[in-house]
């Protein structure tokens, strides 16, 4: 039995709203643009099927198609056919397109998260993320860029629906080389991979990014961490993306967001499966402009963070934002899920720190002391990993 049509059109809109983030686009519904999302079981071979049926029948034009992240497709739709698909027994549910983006405002940063209290002008790393794959799915990278060695490759590119992600916009390269820069980045041995799911503005339809983790699950070197800078209006079907993509061996780890408002507003940031980071300034006080709640993981530094830049192969730029913490944390997720493990005899949860009243300006907790939220009172675990990681830098 079928709920009525307007009944389910009102249950699976995205709230259209512009988000408080620093691009008025983000938040914009894209007309007749729509996520169809099949139920689970369904074949990629039964999902083509169905849109040769639908595309003969009614005014339906793909835009991308879905395999591993879920079964499913986005499509350009008219009204009428709108509501044949949503009646049909196969589809779990529709979803309309909006419009999201990055969330932008050697290092501090670096000097910040090897060490216990403060800075102290050096970074003396014992990780080296060496083994260890991030994909960036952001605005591309410079993949030539004199601080990734031949350690930087090209991913998926959304935009253009090829593998050449060159970086348009300066983002996405400025993220890599936090995670992965032989001068900038924390884990200066691992590989990265910069994929393009935004476009030069930095935005885009927030298909392109689920297609772009469509690719990674699919394609993918395990171990691996998703490093996302960028955020939407809460989406069930990202949400979902990033809980099969966790499940498919990969740490999501994702910006809160730049409104200075609830994180949970947001997708990634607000899913179950991500690792959600705010940022700090150089005084370990909470950006002015960071987002909150019980929605964030962890902090790091996101305050006028140098990095590499997209106009040339010794480039570098400064920027500012949640997206700037993000990768911080990305490069060290293996090792913090390894001390996690050992630390407390059982698997990593979902990362829960709440921080009290998010106007009052007050030191926080950074990327040295991992708090997780686990079946033990809040105030032990905390001491334990404190203890344990004072044994040697993370």
């Amino acid at each position: 039995m079928h709920l009525p049509v307007v009944l389910v059109l009102v249950l699976f809109a995205v709230q259209a709203y512009t988000a408080s983030l620093s691009n008025p686009h983000i938040g914009v519904v894209v007309p007749h643009q729509y996520i169809v999302v099949l139920k689970d079981g369904f074949s990629s071979t039964a999902r083509d099927t169905l849109v040769e049926s639908l595309q003969k029948n009614y005014d339906v034009e793909i835009r991308k198609r879905f395999s591993h992240v879920m079964s499913g497709f986005s499509a350009t739709m008219n009204k009428r056919a709108v509501i044949k698909v949503m009646e049909l027994d196969e589809v779990k549910y529709v979803e309309e397109i909006v419009i999201g983006g990055i969330t932008e405002v050697a290092s501090w940063g670096l000097d910040r998260v090897d060490a216990r209290t403060g800075l102290d002008d050096r970074y003396n790393p014992k990780y080296s993320g060496e083994g260890v794959s991030v994909y960036v799915l952001d605005t591309g990278i410079r993949q030539t860029h004199n601080d990734f060695g031949r350690r930087a490759a090209y991913g998926y590119d959304a935009v253009d629906d090829d593998f050449e992600s060159d970086d348009c916009h300066g983002h996405g390269t400025h993220c890599a080389g936090t995670t992965s820069g032989t001068e900038y980045g924390v884990a200066k041995l691992s590989n990265v991979y910069g994929s393009r799911v935004v476009n030069c503005l930095g935005i885009g339809p927030i298909d392109w990014v689920i297609a772009g983790m469509d690719w990674v699950l699919a394609e993918g070197i395990r171990p691996a961490v998703l490093s996302m800078s960028l955020g939407y209006p809460r989406s069930q079907a990202l949400d979902d993306a990033v809980a099969r993509v966790n499940s498919g061996g990969f740490t999501v780890v994702g910006a809160a967001g730049n409104g200075d408002n609830d994180a949970c507003l947001y997708s990634p940031a607000g899913a179950e499966d991500t690792y959600t980071v705010a940022a700090t300034d150089d005084n370990d006080i909470r950006a002015y402009f960071s987002s909150y709640g019980s929605c964030v993981s962890i902090f790091a530094p996101g305050v006028d963070i140098v990095s590499a830049g997209h106009l040339s192969d010794d480039d570098e730029a400064i920027m500012s934002g949640t997206s700037m913490a993000t990768p911080h944390v990305a490069a060290k997720m293996r090792k913090i899920m390894i001390l996690a493990m050992v630390s407390c005899s059982v698997q990593l949860c979902t990362a829960n720190l709440r921080h009290g009243n998010p106007h009052k300006k007050v030191p926080v907790s950074h990327l040295y002391i991992a708090v997780l939220k686990m079946n033990l009172q809040y105030r032990d675990f905390v001491n334990g990993v404190d203890q344990f990681m004072g044994q040697g830098d993370i």
